[in-house]
């Protein structure tokens, strides 16, 4: 074992620890961890001193069982030249003293790039974290008596750092002399219930920015933080179209941070710590993420200085923090209510140029959304009286705003309108007091009435609306291709319709979804579902109107499934005009059909040669599932939309691979033959006589079916049969012969007990 070079045990959970005399392995260039114990049958840390070839990653855990300083000190980890990651573990407390002198004689090479310390009980961190040359992470967990972090300003290459449940850190700088991190790029500060500033000593006048690289920036659960770091005056240092900011005095903390993230900071108000520089602008210049959430202090977004051509757009004097800003989340902020300070409210706008995406969660205070500028040509099109302060957005989420009214804090008629020129998704939830929309999922907001018009909405979905928002659909339908309308329980359908000013358009609606809403019956019902021949899926629930199957439905040639729900009115096929003897083939290509809890249902249209699945559930006096067998008049006399059905094409469904029929106790029969059924499933059909023709059944259940007195006996009918279920089915005596030798074949069955035996006579 001498020549073994690699041992991985950093996975081996129940290991207490290293075996015997582990040091005389010295070729050894991979140990993931060394696990300290105690006893004589265990490899004390001193063994380490010998695996001077190690490299790559090392965790020593279980330190707490290192007792003496002098015995870490021989592990001699300086002499570990390839040494790359480094994890120092205690599980529990020990002697405070002894534990700060084991961690001070564990000093790693000078090599080192990432160095993790967990479970640390010492109250001051040794000074050897500070000089290393090369250490590229540092990431502290559960340090509990450390107050203060070793002065890092001879760490010149650190990029990350991690501190996490340190209970009684208060700052990342101490002493006199300021320090900064100048390659940081991502700082993670979680549950830090002491951290209360960002430097023991707060610095008003310097040159020096303490975080000029950092990219990523996460701070949750530390409840006694204020604010942010001060803000300094950016220059010719800091990369980035800074052309004006001598001349501008731009003014920031973060000149490259990317993300940002606070969460669970109870006392954060303010966006620097410093109360000389209150009232001055600050930016985030690079900014692309920002989430603030449980902040409940927090009642306004810094005040941004006039972009003017900073963005590469002419913006004229409106003010932004966040120019570069594309993700901006807020949630349960109990106290915002602002989007810039009350000087940069009086007659200032305010733009988010890039935002794409804005969501606003539990915010009881906030109003409005800021009073944009007017966008002139920016938009590449004619805008010059329009305005808004998200000329980018293409996604807005409103939810649980109970103070919010209106989409600017000054009345859009004063300037112009508001828009949002690239809004693709809007979802509005629970604005009790919102009366009136811009330019989109909208659910429970009653008073609402109008539709914006923006020339790239693809989504809209409305429910428990109202009458006068359905009539305004067609302001926004040429652009869609997801619609659902469900209208306020308790209104009639035809309260839920719409008419379109030119029916000759082809819609890129790909799917919809009408509730309570009447598409059916009206002046212009024809010529609106022509527009839907793009259609593929259709949902139809609660709608009263529909009582026959609709001709409107000849028109929807690109349908792929139907759902027709609650439709407690429907019946089936129109009564025939005289001379009219066949019937015409409505959605030829549909795949999937489910129809529930249309109690007045007796029959459903001829199903097309594509259908491939097909549910039907709680539909008491449905007869047949596949249309009468006798010939049907025409839907409409001379229409040409759709073929005329043959009686073989009627007798046969070549696709028809699952059928689930629920609670349809005067269904009779079956009777069709279906070549590619695979599985049938039928549940709580008294009336059930008779089933269907079918050869490549995979799965079949009949349950309670009180009247089915046979199954088919077909020779070729269960050769490919896998599960079978028959229950409470009291008039089957007995199964057939093709079927019970089958049962000892099948994966899986369920049957009642007569079925076990021999079939009866």
């Amino acid at each position: 074992m001498t020549a073994l070079r690699h041992l991985y045990t950093h996975e081996c959970w129940n290991l207490k620890c290293m075996p015997l005399e582990i040091g005389r392995l010295t070729s050894l260039q991979t140990l993931t961890n060394f696990v300290v114990g105690t006893g004589s049958a265990c490899s004390s840390i001193r063994e380490v001193q010998h695996l001077n070839d190690l490299g790559g990653s090392l965790q020593l855990s279980q330190l707490e069982n290192v007792t003496e300083a002098k015995d870490a000190k021989q592990a001699s980890l300086g002499n570990k030249k390839d040494l790359r990651e480094l994890s120092l573990t205690w599980r529990r407390e020990m002697e405070k003293q002894n534990c700060h002198k084991v961690l001070e004689s564990l000093q790693p090479p000078l090599g080192l790039e990432a160095l993790r310390i967990s479970n640390y009980q010492g109250t001051n961190f040794p000074t050897w974290m500070g000089m290393m040359p090369n250490m590229v992470e540092l990431h502290l967990y559960k340090c509990n008596m450390s107050e203060k972090l070793p002065p890092l300003g001879s760490v010149p290459v650190l990029q990350v750092l991690r501190l996490e449940i340190l209970e009684k850190m208060k700052c990342l700088c101490s002493g006199g002399t300021f320090f900064n991190f100048p390659s940081l790029m991502e700082l993670r500060l979680n549950d830090l219930p002491e951290f209360d500033r960002w430097c023991e000593v707060n610095w008003v006048q310097r040159e020096k920015i303490m975080f000029p690289r950092l990219q990523k920036l996460f701070i949750k659960n530390c409840g006694k933080l204020t604010a942010l770091p001060g803000a300094t005056r950016l220059g010719q240092s800091c990369s980035g179209d800074y052309e004006e900011a001598e001349e501008r005095q731009l003014r920031s903390a973060f000149p490259m941070l990317k993300v940002l993230e606070l969460q669970y900071l109870s006392k954060f108000h303010m966006w620097e710590e410093t109360d000389a520089t209150q009232g001055k602008q600050m930016i985030f210049p690079q900014l692309e993420d920002l989430s603030i959430s449980q902040c409940e202090e927090l009642a306004t977004l810094p005040e941004g200085p006039e972009l003017g051509a900073l963005c590469g757009g002419d913006y004229g004097k409106a003010r932004s923090a966040f120019p570069a800003l594309k993700v901006l989340k807020f949630c349960n902020l109990k106290r915002f209510e602002r989007w810039g300070t009350d000087e940069a409210a009086q007659g200032q706008v305010i733009v988010f140029p890039r935002l794409e995406n804005l969501s606003i969660f539990l915010c009881q205070m906030l109003i409005a959304l800021p009073e944009g500028p007017l966008l002139g040509e920016l938009c590449g099109g004619d805008y010059e009286k329009v305005c808004s302060a998200f000329p980018a957005l293409r996604i807005l989420d409103l939810s649980f705003l109970g103070s919010f009214q209106s989409w600017e804090e000054v009345k859009a008629s004063q300037r112009g309108d508001t828009m949002f020129p690239h809004l693709e998704e809007l979802f509005i939830g629970f604005c009790r007091n919102l009366a009136a929309l811009p330019g989109l999922k909208i659910r429970g907001c009653p008073g609402l009435t109008t539709l914006p018009e923006s020339r790239k909405l693809s989504v809209l979905e409305i429910r428990e609306g109202s009458p006068q928002i359905s009539a305004a659909i067609p302001r926004v339908i040429d652009s869609l291709s997801i619609l659902v309308s469900e209208m306020e329980p308790g209104l009639s359908a035809e309260h839920g319709a719409f008419e379109l000013v030119d029916g000759n358009n082809k819609f890129p609606l790909t799917k919809l979804e009408i509730s309570r809403c009447n598409l059916i019956y009206h002046s212009s019902a024809m010529a609106l579902w022509t527009c839907f021949v793009q259609l593929q899926h259709l949902v139809i629930s609660w709608c009263d109107a529909l009582i026959y199957w609709p001709e409107e439905f000849q028109s929807l040639v690109s349908l792929r499934s139907l759902h027709i729900l609650d439709c407690r009115s429907l019946t089936g096929y129109a009564p025939g005009r005289p001379g009219a003897s066949v019937k015409s083939q409505l959605l030829p290509h549909m795949e999937f059909l489910v129809i529930r809890r249309c109690k007045n249902l007796v029959e459903i249209f001829d199903i097309p040669a594509s259908l491939e699945r097909m549910d039907v559930e709680s539909c008491p006096n449905l007869e047949s599932i596949f249309g009468k067998q006798e010939d049907k008049p025409a839907l409409n006399e001379g229409s040409t939309a759709a073929p005329e059905l043959s009686s073989s094409a009627r007798d046969h469904s070549p696709s028809l691979r699952e059928i689930c029929i629920r609670g349809c106790n005067k269904l009779k029969i079956l009777s069709r033959r279906m070549d590619e059924l695979q599985e049938l499933y039928i549940c709580h059909c008294a009336e059930l006589r008779s089933l269907g023709e079918f050869s490549t059944l995979e799965s079949l259940s009949v349950v309670d079916c009180k009247s089915l007195p046979s199954l088919p006996d077909e020779p070729q009918a269960y050769l490919t049969l896998r599960w079978l279920e028959i229950k409470s089915c009291p008039a089957l005596k007995s199964l057939p012969s093709s079927l019970q030798q089958r049962l000892a074949s099948l994966e899986k069955k369920d049957l009642d007990a007569r079925y076990e035996g021999n079939p009866l006579n």
